[in-house]
């Protein structure tokens, strides 16, 4: 329906491990009143087969709020939160994103778990999670700013980068519009960069690293979900990457705005230069030219064939000879798309 589909973390625990397998089961419908389905209609449960950071957190997840006890009997078990777990045969292989994303589309009755920026991308209808205030509410209802909400709380991080983060988790963070599920994603440098041979690349890595705290960079990755850290975690990030021990490797430097008689300089990187896209695009157009004219030529050997009245005796050289100019340039054409 238009108000979406309820679910709780124990709900989904049960659905997961197959204990629960239709979608009118009494428990299903006590949080969904209005929940119209056949009687006995199943739950296709499709999950992912290899390690699967998705798998790892959706497990972890589970565990954190419906921990297997004597008091939650049918809660998810210790021995199943990791990236790559022992499923119940009930349930289907759909192994990756793009799988994943197939399995819920063609099965009646599907349900599954996918990073919220492919899912939402794709079409797929969102379940509406409880949150940790009791509000039922889906990851596009929440927003960046209730995916940014459940990170407040920042008690679990270390005082340094090269500290742990094993405890660091947002899952049924308090917030009438906190999502549940937020993850941090990391990137894991060594402060020794000696083997990496070239200096030029051993700076080049810190730049990369420095630029995904930077929105300039960091806000192209929006569209799959990816949102910046709090100020917080920046800080101690960027504190990090001053630890890297880079040698004699001579740093780099982002051109925001114009540097006239410098912006193409060794070891600046530009956005007001000529983009990667474009260069391969004049390239393919150069390469379009002189098959054009060949083309060209075809016609006018058609032509001459044509006047001379000998078309029809000529027709399988000629069509062979078409098509292949076509399909170059039709290959082409995709290509530079």
């Amino acid at each position: 329906g238009k108000m979406g589909l309820n679910m709780t973390a124990c709900l989904l625990s049960r659905i997961f491990d197959a204990d629960i397998t239709e979608w009118d089961h009494a428990d299903i419908k006590a949080i969904n009143p209005g929940l119209n389905v056949a009687d006995g209609y199943p739950i296709y449960v499709g999950r992912r087969v290899l390690g699967s950071s998705s798998t790892y957190s959706i497990t972890h997840y589970l565990h954190a709020q419906c921990p297997k006890s004597d008091k939650e009997p049918k809660g998810w078990p210790e021995d199943k939160k990791a990236s790559k777990i022992d499923w119940n045969p009930a349930t289907n292989a759909c192994d990756g994103s793009s799988a994943m994303t197939k399995c819920i589309e063609n099965n009646e009755g599907a349900i599954g778990y996918i990073d919220a920026a492919h899912g939402i991308e794709a079409g797929l209808n969102e379940i509406r999670l409880k949150n940790g205030d009791g509000v039922f509410l889906t990851s596009a209802e929440a927003g960046d700013a209730g995916v940014q909400a459940a990170a407040t709380d920042l008690s679990a991080l270390p005082a340094s980068a090269d500290g742990d983060f094993s405890k660091v988790a947002y899952y049924n963070e308090p917030g009438a519009n906190t999502w549940p599920i937020s993850l941090v994603s990391y990137v894991y440098i060594r402060k020794d960069l000696s083997f990496i041979e070239s200096p030029a690349r051993r700076t080049l890595l810190k730049a990369f690293a420095t630029a995904l705290f930077d929105p300039d960079y960091i806000g192209l990755c929006d569209r799959y979900g990816h949102i910046p850290v709090p100020k917080e975690v920046r800080d101690i990030s960027l504190a990090g990457l001053k630890l890297l021990d880079m040698g004699d490797g001579k740093e780099w430097t982002f051109e925001k705005d114009t540097m006239p008689g410098h912006g193409q300089d060794d070891y600046i990187i530009s956005q007001k230069r000529k983009s990667f896209t474009l260069y391969e695009a004049d390239r393919l157009a150069d390469d379009i030219a002189p098959m054009a004219e060949d083309v060209r030529q075809l016609k006018l050997e058609l032509a001459s064939m044509k006047s001379q009245g000998v078309y029809s005796n000529a027709g399988g050289v000629k069509s062979a000879s078409l098509a292949w100019g076509l399909g170059a340039l039709v290959g082409i054409t995709i290509l530079a798309l």
